[in-house]
């Protein structure tokens, strides 16, 4: 089977030690074979882990944002979520919290300048969510079933089994 490229690139696994690199189109290695996982955010920009730890790297495989991170995602709305032991925090591309971690168990990433946080157990009457700005300010309580953004300043929320739409957040 022949690598499949869907950018630049095309991910190489050790079947043995299960890490990962990337090659390009005439099968050289680009990104050695070391990262436990790897995965291209924006042509200039890769989210990697090593031992457990997440971080952001360039192409020419610089250090772009420290690997401190439980878990982390790409960047939406120029902010990336990412897991802590203290919670969950956003940050920006020189890797500042704008959003300092808070103990929520879920968090979505932004879309029209606002993200969902949740706590509770997934998938229990437990589970409840509430929607912030990219200052982290609560717009609405961690009160509702689910949220759904619509738009810059429009969400549907249920609550106690009644769909309603929110807006002039």
């Amino acid at each position: 089977d022949s690598p499949d490229f869907q950018g630049k690139y095309s991910l190489a696994i050790d079947m043995e030690t299960q890490k990962r690199g990337l090659i390009d189109k005439t099968g050289k290695f680009v990104f050695p074979v070391i990262y436990d996982s790897i995965a291209e955010i924006n042509p200039d920009w890769y989210l990697v882990s090593v031992n457990d730890k997440y971080g952001y790297i360039d192409e020419q495989r610089e250090v772009l944002i420290p690997f401190k991170f439980d878990n982390a995602f790409g960047f939406y709305d120029n902010l990336a979520r990412v897991f802590v032991e203290e919670g969950i925090g956003y940050i920006d591309r020189q890797g500042d919290y704008i959003i300092e971690p808070k103990p929520y168990t879920a968090a979505s990433d932004f879309e029209y300048g606002l993200a969902t946080v949740s706590k509770g157990e997934w998938l229990t009457s437990s589970w409840k969510s509430g929607l912030i700005d990219k200052q982290g300010r609560l717009l609405l309580p961690i009160i509702y079933d689910y949220i759904r953004i619509l738009g810059a300043n429009e969400v549907e929320v249920k609550k106690d089994g009644v769909i309603s739409i929110i807006n002039n957040l």
